[in-house]
């Protein structure tokens, strides 16, 4: 059996549904949800709060040219947590040959620098050579 369904419609005339709203209405607002652009003051410090988070490291001894298995004592197990902890506070995955390569928090810097768009702000000149 068959019922005719009646379309209710809106009270308001000036309500827009999603059916009735452009195409380039929704491309417009699709920006707002973005996150801000990262600068590279933004990396050094998430990646420097990242490590200092990570048990296994010392705070008092993490500096941006610090070796992870030289200078911090950590194994080849403990670089492969630290970089799952980078992929999930950055968002995106590193691929395991180029995480092999990444041994110092600045070696990380430079690495999610390039990957991501940096906003290099005119006021701060930071460049990445000094992460």
């Amino acid at each position: 059996m068959k019922r005719n369904v009646r379309r209710q419609q809106s009270p308001n005339r000036y309500v827009q549904t999603p059916e009735s709203v452009s195409p380039s209405a929704l491309q417009s607002c699709r920006h707002y949800g973005d996150s801000p652009p990262l600068t590279l003051e933004d990396i050094k410090d998430r990646v420097l709060h990242v490590l200092k988070l990570y048990d296994k490291i010392n705070p008092e001894k993490l500096v941006a040219t610090s070796h992870f298995m030289k200078d911090l004592g950590l194994d080849s197990l403990d670089q492969v947590e630290i970089i799952m902890a980078m992929e999930d506070e950055f968002g995106f995955e590193i691929p395991d040959a180029e995480a092999e390569r990444l041994m110092s928090p600045q070696e990380i810097m430079r690495y999610i620098a390039e990957k991501k768009d940096v906003m290099f702000l005119p006021w701060y000149t930071v460049t990445v050579e000094e992460l």
